[in-house]
């Protein structure tokens, strides 16, 4: 079999026929360069959107299996479009749902991982010069033939597990920025895109609130050292930004980029010495798809007491547990902002720190310091303008 090369599309990439159409010639273009291809495709523009809205006019809380069921129509209709518009251009193509590619993954539902991959019908397709078009998000639980769903940008994850079963020569990100840049450069001015960034700073941002990749699927790339490039679909001129896997200096301080969460969640749970109890908590918020920025266990005056940072829309899954555990949150400071810095280095420069903060010019209600991130909350709005100093720190390669 010829070398593959994967491509994944967003959905602002598929998101109307005129840009379905456009996406064919890149392509067409890798067919003719003598590679397989297989096509990893999103749910058009907002659909999902829309899906879940209709199934929270019906249910306020719509069972996992059927939300599952529902969810995984929006990535059949596109991959479908775009097999028909690439039969259109004489080039040949088939469409795969996400168990038809053979995506095995564990029984949950909205969050399942990936277990294994027999993608027989891919190979096949691809053996025979065709496109194979896998829809992305997706997989099928073998022990339970039930549809499930990878959680929150799946697409992604789907693309470098194909390109890891695959070997791929390269797997191709396409979103609608032309790469991975230092903030989001539809709202930060002096954002700098990076033409190479350290697969762990990748990982970090995304972890943080970056969107152009998902963290799973930065850590599954890690795991297996696949090779990824961003690129926008709008400029397929542009080279975009490679993921590389090379060790960094330990103790060279360096500020790759930064996210602003406006809406996040600080606060700390106790009422037990039992640190299982807190342990069991983080597991059980983690193994059911919860976003952490930061947590942190330790015991004060003989009780235990766990600090968490939470992203939005995961303080109801918390909420929960603790209340299963039999514990209380004591101190909670709801929908307040939150500013992630990524780098490396910021252990052993804490002038860095503080340089940090005098570009904010606010002061944090709480704040942490890892080697490769800071984390800062506040108590009032950010000022854009005024974060966007932070810029003036970062050095690109």
């Amino acid at each position: 079999m010829q070398p593959v090369i994967v491509q994944k599309y967003g959905g602002t990439s598929v998101s109307s026929p005129e840009k379905i159409i456009r996406i064919c010639d890149q392509i067409a273009q890798a067919v003719a360069q003598g590679f397989g291809v297989v096509v990893v495709i999103s749910a058009m523009g907002e659909f999902t959107d829309q899906l879940l809205a209709l199934a929270r006019s019906v249910h306020s809380r719509p069972p996992p299996r059927e939300l599952d069921m529902l969810l995984t129509a929006g990535e059949r209709v596109s991959m479908s479009l775009l097999s028909m518009a690439l039969a259109a251009r004489e080039v040949p193509a088939v469409s795969f749902t996400g168990s038809q590619s053979g995506i095995l993954t564990d029984g949950r539902h909205g969050f399942a991982k990936i277990c294994g991959i027999k993608a027989f019908r891919v190979r096949e397709a691809l053996s025979r010069g065709e496109v194979a078009i896998v829809a992305g998000y997706q997989g099928v639980c073998p022990q339970t033939k039930e549809v499930t769903t990878l959680g929150r940008g799946g697409s992604d994850l789907t693309a470098v597990a194909m390109a890891q079963h695959f070997q791929a020569s390269k797997c191709e990100i396409y979103t609608d920025v032309e790469g991975v840049y230092s903030a989001n450069p539809h709202e930060y001015t002096r954002a700098v895109l990076h033409r190479r960034i350290n697969a762990e700073n990748a990982y970090d941002l995304s972890c943080a609130g970056a969107q152009v990749l998902y963290s799973r699927c930065v850590a599954f790339a890690i795991k297996y050292r696949v090779p990824i490039c961003v690129r926008s679909s709008m400029s397929f001129d542009r080279p975009g930004t490679e993921i590389v896997y090379e060790e960094q200096s330990l103790e060279k301080a360096k500020l790759i980029g930064f996210t602003v969460l406006p809406h996040t969640y600080w606060l700390c749970i106790s009422g037990s010495p039992n640190t299982l109890a807190y342990c069991q908590i983080e597991q059980q918020f983690c193994h059911q798809g919860g976003e952490k920025l930061f947590s942190s266990y330790a015991e004060v005056k003989g009780m235990g007491q766990l600090t968490m940072v939470l992203r939005e829309g995961s303080l109801d899954l918390l909420q929960g547990l603790v209340a299963q555990a039999g514990l209380c949150i004591e101190t909670m400071n709801a929908q307040v902002p939150s500013l992630t810095v990524v780098g490396q280095g910021f252990e052993h420069d804490r002038e860095l720190v503080a340089q940090v903060l005098s570009c904010v010019d606010h002061h944090p209600i709480f704040y942490a310091v890892r080697d490769r991130r800071m984390l800062f909350v506040f108590a009032s709005p950010l000022v854009t303008e005024k974060v966007d100093r932070i810029h003036q720190l970062i050095q690109p390669d």
